[in-house]
């Protein structure tokens, strides 16, 4: 489609200004509205048992060393303007942490992030995010 940027899971529309996730806070929302993303793993065990990002998995080396490889869903999360987060998972399938997979949808999801970021200084210029 013109005008649109297709993603994992996320659809930005550039003509109406908004963005349409399809698999976590199913949903449309104004560009507006963002105020921060972040790029968070939920751990796999409460997806659909819980809100969705409640319980994060940090993924760093000191985690696969100290304990079981945990499996999650990677996904970003977007703070609106009105204090609500909104979620996408990138992830469509469990993966380990530290996996080929896992890598995958963590680049999938840096690339939501800084797409979004700069809708963020687009539409909300005064708001830092870093």
């Amino acid at each position: 489609m013109k005008g649109t940027m297709e993603f994992k899971n996320i659809t930005f529309d550039k003509d109406s200004k908004t963005f349409t996730i399809k698999n976590g806070s199913k949903g449309t929302y104004p560009y507006a509205d963002i105020v921060n993303c972040m790029i968070a793993n939920d751990d796999a065990k409460f997806k659909g048992k819980d809100e969705p990002f409640k319980h994060t998995v940090l993924s760093g080396m000191f985690q696969m060393t100290m304990f079981t490889n945990k499996y999650v869903y990677v996904g970003v999360i977007f703070e609106m303007r009105n204090h609500q987060k909104v979620y996408v998972y990138v992830s469509d399938e469990k993966t380990p942490i530290q996996t080929l997979q896992y890598h995958k949808d963590r680049r999938n999801a840096e690339t939501i992030k800084e797409f979004a970021k700069r809708i963020i200084h687009k539409y909300n210029p005064k708001i830092s995010t870093t």
